[in-house]
């Protein structure tokens, strides 16, 4: 019987390794041509009937976004935008998003430009409407007549409940969710045979493929480490920056753990940051070490993509919007070779953090209603499926049924639908981002070794109680 089981999981192992082997040959046989045809197929260079058009007489609407690949996709579009609305469209680019940040808090922009739309995160939503800085969409929502260059319902068109978590704040909209990002699980799906298979279910008895669990993932990781041939079985970060809070976040909800026990993520609660449950995550994460990099206890988001890029990280957890990244044949030596899976659990439900790049209309925007108007074309299907095949990842579902999506043969995109079951917004209170780098800086010193993971999140429990003043209690307080 014994000899039955094995043989019958050892043979599902093999189908499920054959499929993805098979998949990630068949995409790294495709020649970065075909992803540049199915790009240019929904992002022309640019679009003739609206370079012949005169140009337009209305306002000239400035936007403040950060760099990225998706915002070279709206650049190329914005020309259809700007022919049927009679406006201009004025892209300002900024390299990172600290820096997009910096100006929205300065008020006013080199020159003197005042924008009237900005891309931001989701988790400083809170921090921007206390400040003044941005308006709600309240007195746009309930009188638009959307043209079929605007067309574009928030509660209908974006995945269930999205535009709520992401973009309203105390119970008032703010912002539409231009892109969006989840976390996955990352893996080498070409490294594995039938003896290899054999070999792992031997030494663990459970099959090795895509992990449910924590316990499977160590397991995975453990049999992938091999030091000596330059591959390690993991990747963590560990340098003191935003990228480490996240992914702490990230374990945290995964062992049932949170910052504040709070019922929505605009919401003060409890502070729980020190729990068994929290301790647990943290422990588990700096035990990853011993099959990460040597010097990964130093590893920005950067040096954990490079790690990907270069063969040398077998699996990891990362931004799913990095994946384009590790599948470009023009930065990474292995495109094509890695699968995606959702993150695993220590025991509860499964869950992955969900962040969104808002659109948002700052309170000193001179043309809001065009600015809004803007956001409801962005928000299209044809626009974000341009921004899609360029390297983004939308909240709508219709992009991911589209046939150019399917035609593209990227697991990446494919996988995104499977990935975001159990989302879990990031925390959107006014002091959400001093929370980041706060726990940031303490969290690098525990992966550093210089602190233990208990006496870190003590520390960490006692600097939210100070940076909260009333707002939020300790429920397990340092002894």
């Amino acid at each position: 019987m014994a000899d039955t089981i094995r043989r019958c999981a050892r043979n599902a192992c093999i189908r499920a390794l054959a499929w993805l082997t098979g998949a990630a040959l068949l995409l790294s046989s495709c020649s970065s041509g075909r992803l540049d045809e199915s790009r240019s197929a929904a992002v022309p260079a640019r679009d003739d009937q609206a370079a012949q058009s005169p140009s337009p007489r209305g306002p000239i609407l400035h936007v403040l976004a950060p760099e990225s690949r998706s915002l070279v996709a709206l650049e190329r579009l914005k020309a259809r935008h700007e022919a049927a609305a009679g406006v201009r469209v004025d892209i300002t680019r900024r390299a990172h998003m600290k820096d997009v940040l910096a100006e929205v808090d300065r008020g006013v922009a080199p020159g003197g430009i005042a924008y009237d739309a900005v891309v931001v995160p989701n988790h400083v939503l809170g921090r921007l409407v206390e400040s003044g800085h941005i308006r709600s969409l309240e007195g746009y929502l309930g009188d638009r007549t959307p043209s079929e260059n605007q067309r574009f319902d928030p509660e209908k068109d974006l995945f269930p409940g999205w535009w709520r978590a992401t973009s309203w704040y105390r119970n008032k909209p703010y912002g539409y969710p231009f892109l969006a990002r989840v976390m996955s699980l990352w893996y080498r799906s070409d490294l594995s045979d039938e003896e290899e298979a054999d070999a792992f279910y031997r030494k663990y008895r459970h099959p090795m493929n895509a992990s449910t669990t924590w316990d499977e993932y160590e397991h995975i990781a453990e049999f992938m480490h091999q030091p000596e041939n330059g591959r390690y079985g993991a990747v963590v970060v560990g340098a003191p920056e935003d990228a480490l809070w996240y992914r702490w976040t990230q374990y945290a909800h995964s062992f049932g753990a949170k910052i504040l026990d709070a019922a929505a993520p605009d919401e003060y609660g409890d502070i729980v940051v020190n729990s068994p449950e929290a301790v647990r995550a943290t422990e588990f994460y700096v035990k990853l070490l011993r099959f990460s990099p040597p010097d990964a206890a130093k590893y920005t988001e950067e040096d954990a993509l490079r790690a990907f890029q270069e063969g040398r990280a077998a699996t990891g957890v990362m931004w799913h919007d990095l994946a384009p990244r590790v599948d470009d044949s023009r930065e990474s030596k292995l495109p094509g070779r890695y699968g995606y899976a959702r993150l695993p659990t220590a025991g509860g439900k499964r869950v992955t953090l969900l962040e969104t790049d808002l659109f948002v209309i700052p309170e000193s925007a001179p043309h809001p209603r065009e600015a809004f108007e803007l956001m409801q074309w962005a928000l299209t299907h044809d626009v974000q499926l341009a921004l899609t095949l360029n390297g983004g990842f939308s909240a709508r579902p219709s992009v991911y049924k589209d046939q150019a999506v399917k035609r593209a043969l990227r697991l990446h995109m494919w996988m995104f639908p499977n990935l975001i079951e159990g989302a879990v917004p990031t925390m959107m209170i006014p002091e959400a981002d001093q929370i980041a780098r706060a726990m940031s800086a303490e969290l690098s010193r525990v992966v550093r070794g210089e602190i233990a993971p208990k006496a870190g999140l003590d520390r960490m429990a006692r600097q939210l109680e100070k940076m909260l003043g009333g707002k939020a209690r300790l429920r397990y307080p340092p002894k």
